[in-house]
């Protein structure tokens, strides 16, 4: 009886935190691995096993956005190919690489950069542009492509603060608004990257399926929510709430290091 009730508290805490950090997630750009990925450990489950499981239950984040902005047509082709093309080899050689190493030196370089980058992005004009770029050059496009490989590099190997980088990149790099630039970092870093992830994941380790069915409604349920606030929210709030989240992100990195 204890371990039925224990089960059923489990699946609360997970239901209600997965609802809770996408929710963030969805209006941020990331943010949510920082607190599902440690809470799957914490129910005693293998490093490996707790990414592969948070991995597939982030897809429903960013199928709800891909239905909103499909809608939408916000979707550009040449960004899209971007970020498929260098997510792709990224995510899968991070998930390799994460599986043969200790991440925590890793963690600790991520955690300051992340604080950083909450700093930056707090001072910065670039976070409240109205508009996006549509012009851009070759060797803007060849910068992002870089900056995406690394990003979807972490993306596999941590599952931390990927999509708070994304987002970076894309308002940086590729001049795309902070509101479109969270779409696309919830579209191909939350779901296709993760898509990605969860496939190498779960052929180098294993998946904790008994979990996914609360952790999949929950993700589906914040995700819904956050991307309908995104849309109602003025851009400087949703920079704050950007800010915030990348520098509570950076301090639970160096934190779980």
């Amino acid at each position: 009886m204890d371990t039925i009730l224990q089960e059923i508290l489990t699946q609360l805490v997970l239901f209600v935190m997965a609802i809770a950090s996408t929710i963030l997630a969805a209006v941020s750009g990331g943010g949510a691995g920082f607190v599902l990925l440690p809470l799957l450990i914490l129910t005693g489950l293998p490093f490996l096993t707790a990414l592969g499981t948070h991995k597939i239950s982030m897809l429903m984040l960013g199928l709800t956005s891909l239905l909103k902005n499909h809608q939408k047509g916000l979707m550009r082709r040449k960004i899209v190919l971007l970020l498929v093309l260098s997510g792709t080899p990224g995510v899968i050689l991070g998930t390799y690489t994460i599986s043969l190493v200790d991440s925590a030196i890793a963690e600790r370089i991520l955690g300051v950069i992340t604080i950083l980058m909450a700093i930056y992005s707090l001072f910065s004009k670039k976070f409240t542009q109205s508009q996006s770029d549509p012009n851009l050059t070759t060797k803007r496009y060849l910068a992002g492509f870089f900056a995406m490989f690394c990003v979807s590099f972490a993306s596999g190997s941590l599952s931390s603060g990927a999509g708070l980088f994304a987002t970076l990149v894309m308002i940086v790099i590729l001049k795309i608004d902070l509101k479109s630039a969270i779409s696309y970092s919830m579209v191909f870093v939350a779901s296709y990257y993760n898509l990605v992830g969860a496939i190498m994941v779960g052929a180098l380790g294993s998946i904790y399926w008994s979990y996914l069915p609360t952790l999949l409604a929950g993700c589906f349920i914040g995700g819904y929510l956050g991307a309908s606030l995104l849309d109602k929210l003025p851009v400087k709030i949703v920079k704050y709430i950007f800010s915030t989240v990348a520098a509570l992100s950076g301090v639970l990195l160096l934190i779980a290091a």
